[in-house]
């Protein structure tokens, strides 16, 4: 037996709430004490436009594939906008709030939503990040022979192992 939307709205603001909304105070008051606001504003004569629409582009198609492997996961039980929407939410909160939270609204989203069992959306949540990692891993590597190429006595020793 599972709590109901109607129970959430009427649960009470518990001491453990208003703390962590004094340590987020707390927290966004240090950050903000320790900007340099004149040099943040040297930094805009440097900001490159060019780049910023490259790096947006390519955030976007991101959230798409993300999206689309939630999707397939998922085997299409939800509409892919829907999928899309809940992507969307869960990379604001991971970004923003906590990674636990994002991780939280989605189980918690899909459970609610399409009756979607845990172990499954857990399970699809896993092998993405894993995917994840894997890919910013393999670009990693080639960059790295990009960027920094090695030593020749490094380059013998890499290609005999």
């Amino acid at each position: 037996m599972g709590i109901s939307q109607k129970d959430l709205s009427k649960r009470p603001v518990e001491i453990w709430d208003i703390l962590k909304a004094i340590v987020a105070i707390a927290l966004l008051g240090y950050v903000v004490s320790q900007t340099n606001f004149d040099e943040i504003l040297k930094l805009g004569s440097r900001f490159s436009w060019g780049w910023f629409g490259i790096t947006f582009l390519f955030f976007c198609a991101m959230v798409i594939i993300k999206a689309v492997q939630y999707y397939l996961l998922l085997e299409r039980r939800l509409a892919f906008l829907r999928v899309l929407e809940i992507v969307v939410l869960q990379n604001a909160l991971m970004n923003f709030v906590a990674t636990a939270a994002g991780i939280a609204s989605y189980l918690t989203i899909l459970g609610r939503e399409k009756d979607v069992r845990l172990g499954r959306a857990t399970v699809s949540f896993m092998f993405v990040k894993m995917g994840d990692l894997m890919a910013v891993s393999v670009f990693l590597l080639l960059l790295l022979f990009l960027v920094a190429p090695l030593p020749p006595s490094a380059n013998k020793l890499f290609w005999v192992v």
